[in-house]
C-alpha cells in the first residue's frame, strides 16, 4: 500500500509590497478552505475577532489597514459584519473607525450578544466562574491578530486572540493576581493554569479562519503575512519563524485535540516565499521565557516583575475599568 503524507491543516503564506496584498494573497491561498468554512457555519453574519492591547501604538494591536483588508476580502460573503474586542483600548480609542467606510458594520465588545458560563482554572487548582460569548460560536469567525511574544503563554498569536471572548471575569484567565507573579514559582502555576484555561476557551470559541498580519512584528519590517483553517497551526508556524521550538499551549492544543501544532501535520503554501530561510525572523523571547516552560527555577523570586508591571500601570487602570463593564454581563 502507497504511503500517502496526510495534512490535518494548511497554511498559506505570502510576501508582498503592502500589508493589504499581502494579506489577500494568504487569504487567496487558502480560499478552498474558507469556502469550505462559510459552507459549514452557514452564517449571514461575519465576526472579526481584533486583537487590541493598545489603542495608541499599533504595534501592539491589530493595524487598522488589516481590518480594511479582511472586511473587503469578505464584503460580498455575508450581510451582517461584526468587529470587535473586550479590551478597554479598543472602546475608547476605536482606531478602526474607518473600516466602516467600506460598509456598514458593527463595532462591539461582545457584552451585548449571549454568553455562556465558564469556569477558568485557578492556581491553586479551584476554578473561577467567568462567562465567554456565543458569537464565535454561532457565527463565522475570524481571528485577525499579530504575532507578538507574551509574558504568561510565550507567543500570542490568533489562538490567544479568543482569550479575548471571555466577556465576565477575565482577569482569572491568567490563573494569578499580577502582583503575585513576582514569586516565580506562582508564576509558574499561573502560566500552566492560564495554558489549560486558553484549551477551555478555544473548545468554546475556535475560530473559523484565522489570518497572522506579520507585515511587521514591533519595530522590524517582515512583509509577510500568514492565513489558516486552524489557528494552531498559523500560530505554530509563526512561533518557528520568530525563532521558537517549544509553546506550550500550542503543544497542549494538539495533544487534546483542538489544533495542529506538529510541523509534519501542517501544509505550508508559499507565494512570493522562494523558500522557508525567507520567512524565518529570530526575535528574542520574553525575558522569562525559560520560566514559562520550566516547572522549576533556580532564583525564587523575580526581581524583573516590578519594573515590568510599573511599564505597564496604564493597563492595570484599564483593567479596573473592565471589571465595571463586566458587572452588566448577566
Amino acid at each position: 500500500m502507497q504511503d500517502v503524507k496526510r495534512y490535518m491543516s494548511t497554511v498559506g503564506i505570502s510576501r508582498a509590497g503592502s500589508r493589504k496584498d499581502c494579506i489577500r494573497r494568504a487569504l487567496d491561498i487558502i480560499c478552498n478552505e474558507t469556502r469550505d468554512a462559510v459552507r459549514r457555519k452557514d452564517s449571514d453574519t461575519l465576526f472579526i475577532k481584533l486583537h487590541v492591547n493598545d489603542g495608541y501604538r499599533l504595534g501592539l494591536s491589530t493595524h487598522p489597514d488589516a481590518l480594511k483588508t479582511v472586511v473587503e476580502y469578505f464584503a460580498g460573503d455575508f450581510d451582517h459584519v461584526i468587529a470587535g474586542d473586550t479590551n478597554l483600548p479598543f472602546l475608547r480609542d476605536n482606531i478602526y473607525a474607518d473600516a466602516g467606510e467600506i460598509r456598514e458594520m458593527e463595532f462591539s465588545d461582545m457584552r451585548d450578544y449571549d454568553s455562556i458560563p465558564l469556569k477558568l482554572l485557578w492556581a491553586d487548582g479551584s476554578e473561577k466562574p467567568a462567562r465567554i460569548s456565543l458569537l464565535p460560536a454561532s457565527v463565522f469567525t475570524i481571528s485577525l491578530s499579530l504575532p507578538q511574544i507574551h509574558e504568561c503563554l510565550a507567543f500570542s498569536g490568533c489562538t490567544e486572540n479568543m482569550a479575548g471572548c471571555v466577556v465576565k471575569n477575565k482577569k482569572a484567565f491568567h490563573g494569578v493576581e499580577w502582583w503575585s507573579r513576582f514569586s516565580n514559582k506562582r508564576a509558574a502555576r499561573g502560566n500552566r493554569a492560564a495554558n489549560m484555561n486558553l484549551m477551555r476557551v478555544l473548545n468554546q470559541a475556535k475560530p473559523d479562519i484565522s489570518v497572522l498580519d506579520f507585515y511587521s512584528c514591533g519595530k522590524k519590517a517582515v512583509g509577510i503575512s500568514m492565513a489558516s483553517d486552524d489557528c494552531v497551526s498559523a500560530d505554530a508556524m509563526a512561533a518557528r519563524a520568530m525563532g521558537m521550538q517549544y509553546v506550550p499551549h500550542l503543544s497542549i492544543a494538539q495533544t487534546v485535540g483542538l489544533g495542529v501544532s506538529k510541523m509534519e501535520m501542517i501544509q505550508v503554501a508559499l507565494d512570493g516565499v522562494s523558500s522557508w530561510s525567507e520567512v524565518r525572523f529570530p526575535v528574542r523571547p520574553h525575558y522569562s521565557y525559560m520560566n514559562q516552560i520550566a516547572s522549576h527555577y533556580r532564583v525564587p523570586l523575580d526581581f524583573r516583575h516590578p519594573f515590568y508591571a510599573a511599564r505597564r500601570i496604564r493597563r492595570l487602570r484599564d483593567m479596573r475599568i473592565e471589571e465595571r463593564l463586566e458587572k452588566d454581563v448577566l
